[in-house]
C-alpha cells in the first residue's frame, strides 16, 4: 500500500487507517461489488470461490480510487496540465480513463502478481478500454512502484501514447465521444426527450444541454471543449449558416434531411450534427451511430 500512495504522491494521512466492510455475494463467477467511502470499504465477495488474490486485488484497487482522489491540489493540477497540455489528440481519452486503468493496473494487475507471483490472466476490468489501457500501463506502473517514483510528466506523456498505440480508433468512437458530450438543440423545450433517447442507446456521464435559440449558446458552441453534438430539426435551415461559419470543413457539404454529420475541427474536437425530419424520429440516426459505433474520419456526411 505505501508503494502505492509513494506513486500517486497522495496526500492521504499514513496513520489513517482504512476500514474493510465485506458483505456476500452467494456465486462463484460474476462481477464483484465495491465503493469506497472515504476509509471505509465495502466490498462484496463472491461465497463460492477461493479465489483471495481477486478479493484483495478489489480492495486495493478501491483504496487507489482514494488515494488518486486525495492528491494534494497542487498534484492534481499538474497532472491535469500534463494531459491537457499534451498535443495528442488523445490526451483527453487518457486522462478520462487514466484514474480507473492505474487503480486495476495496480489492484487487479500489480497486487496479484505480488500475492500470486504471476500476473492474472484473462480480463482484469469488464470494460475494453480500461481493460486494454491498464495492461498496457502495466510494465511502467510496475517499474514506479517498484523503484518508489511517482506520476510525472514522463509517466503522462508515454501513458497518452499507450493509449493511442491501444486504440487508435478511439477519436471516432460513438460510445467514447458521448461520454462526455455538450448537445446543442433548437429549443430548450424537449432537451429532456432528446436526452432520454440519447441515453437509451449511448452511455452519458457528462452531459449539458443548451438551445442554439439563445446567441450566448452559439458563441459557446465555438469554444467550448469536448464533444459537440448538435440536434437540427424542424427550422434548422436558420442554423446552417451559422455552423458553416463555426465549422469551415461544412463549407462546402450539402446539408440534408436525415443526415449523420461527424468530423473533428480544427481544435480537436468531435464535431456531430444530426438532422432528422423532426425530433420524434432522431431515434433512427441514434441508431445508425450505435450499429456503425465508429465514424469515418475521411468523410464528414456519416450515411
Amino acid at each position: 500500500m505505501h508503494a502505492a500512495q509513494v506513486f500517486y504522491q497522495t496526500s492521504w494521512p499514513v496513520n489513517t487507517p482504512f476500514n474493510v466492510s465485506l458483505f456476500p455475494i452467494p456465486k462463484k463467477n460474476a462481477g464483484m461489488l465495491a465503493t469506497p467511502h472515504v476509509n471505509n470499504l465495502c466490498v462484496g465477495v463472491l461465497t463460492d470461490t477461493t479465489n483471495y488474490e481477486l478479493k484483495a486485488g478489489v480492495i486495493l484497487h478501491e483504496m487507489d480510487h482514494i488515494f488518486y482522489k486525495e492528491q494534494a491540489k497542487e498534484q492534481q493540477n499538474k497532472l491535469e496540465k500534463f494531459f491537457l497540455n499534451n498535443p495528442s489528440i488523445y490526451s483527453r481519452y487518457a486522462y478520462e480513463y487514466i484514474d480507473e486503468a492505474l487503480a486495476t493496473a495496480i489492484g487487479n494487475g500489480w497486487a496479484s502478481k505480488q500475492i500470486t507471483g504471476s500476473l492474472k490472466t484473462g480480463p482484469w476490468y469488464a470494460n475494453d478500454y480500461i481493460d486494454g489501457f491498464a495492461k498496457a500501463l502495466y510494465p511502467m506502473v510496475e517499474d514506479y512502484l517498484n523503484h518508489g517514483k511517482g506520476i510525472d510528466s514522463i509517466f503522462v506523456s508515454k501513458s497518452i501514447s499507450l493509449f493511442e498505440k491501444s486504440f487508435p480508433r478511439a477519436t471516432t468512437d460513438y460510445t467514447l465521444l458521448f461520454l462526455n458530450v455538450s448537445i446543442y438543440n433548437e429549443s430548450e423545450g424537449n432537451a429532456e426527450e432528446l436526452y432520454i433517447k440519447l441515453g437509451n442507446k449511448f452511455k452519458l456521464f457528462q452531459v449539458t444541454i443548451d438551445a442554439l435559440s439563445e446567441k450566448e449558446n452559439v458563441e459557446k458552441l465555438k469554444t467550448k471543449k469536448g464533444t459537440q453534438l448538435i440536434v437540427l430539426a424542424g427550422e434548422s435551415n436558420k442554423y446552417i449558416n451559422d455552423l458553416k461559419k463555426i465549422f469551415p470543413r461544412l463549407k462546402n457539404i450539402k446539408i440534408k434531411p436525415n443526415a449523420i454529420l461527424s468530423f473533428v475541427d480544427e481544435n480537436q474536437r468531435p464535431i456531430i450534427i444530426l438532422i432528422p425530419e423532426k425530433l420524434e424520429t432522431v431515434d433512427a440516426l441514434i441508431k445508425v451511430m450505435k450499429e456503425k459505433r465508429y465514424f469515418d474520419p475521411n468523410k464528414i456526411v456519416q450515411n
